[in-house]
């Protein structure tokens, strides 16, 4: 995880361990060997395989861990606006079969709801 400062990601590992479970817990949760955990802990600057299982297992966004920006949860984030009917234009197209395809598929989508 190069080019941001070790320190900067240390502090906000310990920040998010403070609400996560024991390191003995993370470790088991994150198939990660307790004593790497614990090395990262004490400051090693972790791998982007090892930040990504860390961020998992607390619950955290691996951009905020690795940038400290943005919200820190991933359940922070709000989840990303749903698109309905009409929004998407309407389907037009020279090729008959293609139009047919699309009104069976309209047909069949209306008739799940």
């Amino acid at each position: 995880m190069s080019g941001r400062d070790p320190q900067d990601i240390h502090a906000r590992i310990v920040q998010a361990l403070k609400d996560g479970p024991a390191a003995s817990k993370l470790a088991a949760e994150t198939r990660m060997p307790l004593s790497t955990l614990l090395r990262i802990q004490a400051g090693m600057e972790p791998r982007l395989s090892q930040a990504m299982k860390i961020a998992e297992g607390l619950g955290v966004r691996l951009h905020w861990l690795a940038t400290g920006e943005g919200p820190m949860r991933r359940d922070a984030v709000p989840p990303a606006p749903m698109v309905s009917k009409d929004d998407v234009p309407p389907f037009s197209c020279s090729e008959p079969w293609l139009t047919a395809r699309a009104v069976l598929f309209g047909a069949l989508t209306q008739a799940r709801r």
